[in-house]
């Protein structure tokens, strides 16, 4: 059988990081035989290999693969790691690696200049402060149902003034507006936040410290309900928004009985309907 020359190697193939790079090295694989009759050594065959190679410290590390595929994956995953000084990482073997490797590819579709090690420290952190049993995914989905995407951003103040603006142009008495003014101004000073972060429970809590009488209480609860009613509307709340159920109404049967002033018994017989005021004492 007479021998065969091998193919001329091809140029090395290179893989970067940044300022780091590791190199795959196409030869082919010669395989020689002893002729049986002339005993002279002769090339029996030859087929592609592709040889990485890489410093890990200062040692030189060769792997080499009969696919070319293959090589390039284990050659972004040397490269990426040697770019992050993880070179620990470059020892792990088996379906540790593979476990490496996936997370590292999935995390790079996410976000290409991700950083494993600080996107596992923010996970671990977040998951600490949650209550043992509660997965993380749950966190963010309450998350995203109060603040979806697209949604607009107001602050308690900010809504309350288009609320203002919005009924005066509507006609609203000046009673009306004026009670909007005091009682749902003091909710926005008391809420300086965007709307979207203000639960029931802390409307329920400002209404009952604010220790008015249950009339009053459910009042102001029914303003900061239209308060909320109007965000929706307007986009800055989801639609399925229903904090104002945790806040409970106000008993008012048997409750104390608020005294009006003088000068707010005149307003609001300023605005009452024609026919009412034989009823009404007059001042």
């Amino acid at each position: 059988m007479s021998s065969r020359k091998s193919p001329p190697a091809s140029a090395p193939i290179v893989i970067k990081e940044g300022s780091v790079s590791v190199s795959i090295y196409p030869t082919f694989n010669r395989i020689y035989r002893t002729h049986p009759v002339t005993g002279q050594r002769e090339l029996k065959s030859a087929h592609e290999q592709f040889t990485l190679a890489y410093y890990q410290g200062s040692k030189r590390v060769r792997k080499k693969f009969t696919d070319l595929a293959k090589a390039k994956l284990e050659a972004e995953a040397v490269v990426l790691k040697l770019a992050n000084g993880e070179t620990e990482a470059l020892k792990l073997t088996g379906k540790d690696r593979a476990c490496y490797v996936a997370a590292t590819q999935d995390l790079h579709k996410w976000r290409a200049d991700a950083n494993l090690r600080l996107v596992v420290a923010d996970y671990v952190a977040a998951a600490r402060r949650l209550p043992e049993n509660v997965p993380l995914q749950e966190a963010v989905n309450f998350y995203l149902k109060r603040h979806p995407a697209g949604l607009a951003q107001r602050t308690v103040r900010q809504v309350l003034d288009e609320l203002v603006k919005s009924k005066s142009d509507a006609g609203k008495s000046e009673v009306y507006i004026k009670d909007l003014r005091g009682r749902v101004g003091h909710f926005a000073d008391a809420f300086q936040v965007p709307i979207t972060s203000v639960t029931g429970q802390q409307v329920d809590d400002y209404i009952r410290a604010r220790g008015k009488a249950p009339r009053t209480q459910n009042n102001i609860r029914r303003l900061v309900a239209t308060l909320f009613k109007f965000a929706v509307r307007r986009g800055y709340l989801p639609k399925d928004h229903d904090e104002m159920s945790a806040v409970e109404k106000a008993a008012e049967g048997g409750g104390d009985i608020e005294i009006f002033t003088p000068d707010e018994l005149r307003k609001l017989f300023a605005v009452i309907q024609p026919g009412m005021t034989p009823y009404l004492p007059s001042l």
